[in-house]
């Protein structure tokens, strides 16, 4: 650890600190950035890293977003159909999924999927999460909700794959784009899933802990953060590359070997850490 900063515990605020872990600024929602006062602008800060607007942080994270911006138009999926939107809103075309990849893949995962897929079936109905493969130009899309499938969509709402990493809640995907890597990450399941780019299950890691959150490390890895605290880094391959303890994370930013953390390390107390880990 390099070094702590204690940030008022404001749903919505977005911090900048530097590198040496000094904190910089703070947003609001909707507000302009505010320089704080007792920062030494001769300070060497080659680069500033900004952490995330975050909700309420007695709250679960979002798991991801429900309509994202591809060039100029924004994509939603909800109800099987893959909606096309222009940024003033206007819908501007909707094609309905092929369902089969994915009735298949719930059936490849078993009993356990196919009762939860049927008797949850009114869920495929809500927004669904959404991310954009830049690398492969296409979308995934996963449910937080069970049974925790994910599908790689073309943008044009052909399914090139759908697989099944968990029966279980609560999960989250991470995108690694330059190694083709979809990082799943199942909560309540207490495992991490790595998929290949073309779908094929690469590795999973079980856990005691429940995981509650996952982010990229910037060094082709994925930080993976606990209920009760601590983090740990793993390669594509699922190995683990380092652990550390340290109470409850709430977000996390890599930039150039150093992780920016927000962790709750009390009632109504939010720290923001720079930290150096290693193998």
């Amino acid at each position: 650890m390099i070094m702590t900063e204690v940030l008022p515990p404001t749903p919505g605020d977005t911090a900048l600190i530097t590198k040496s872990g000094a904190l910089v600024a703070l947003r609001s929602v909707g507000g302009a950035w505010r320089v704080l006062d007792d920062i030494n602008a001769g300070d060497p800060a080659p680069s500033l890293a900004g952490l995330p607007e975050m909700d309420d942080f007695d709250g679960p994270p979002r798991p991801g977003a429900v309509r994202i911006r591809i060039g100029s138009v924004d994509y939603e999926l909800a109800g099987g159909e893959l909606s096309r939107y222009a940024p003033d809103g206007e819908l501007l075309s909707s094609v309905a999924l092929p369902m089969d990849p994915l009735i298949a893949a719930v059936h490849r995962a078993g009993p356990g999927a196919v009762s939860r897929f049927e008797h949850f079936s009114r869920q495929r109905q809500h927004l669904q999460c959404l991310a954009y493969d830049e690398r492969r130009n296409r979308i995934i899309a996963w449910a937080w909700l069970l049974p925790g499938w994910v599908m790689a969509i073309g943008l044009d709402g052909a399914i090139e794959w759908a697989t099944v990493p968990t029966i279980d809640c609560c999960n989250f995907v991470c995108l690694l784009p330059r190694e083709d890597v979809v990082v799943h990450l199942s909560s309540c399941g207490s495992q991490v899933t790595f998929i290949s780019g073309d779908g094929a299950t690469q590795a999973v890691r079980k856990f005691e802990a429940p995981p509650t959150s996952i982010y990229p490390d910037g060094e082709g890895g994925v930080v993976v953060a606990f209920v009760e605290g601590g983090i740990a880094g793993f390669d594509v391959l699922g190995a683990q590359k380092w652990a550390l303890d340290c109470p409850r994370v709430r977000s996390v930013v890599a930039d150039a070997g150093v992780l920016y953390a927000v962790m709750s390390t009390g009632p109504g107390l939010l720290e923001v850490n720079a930290l150096e880990v290693g193998e």
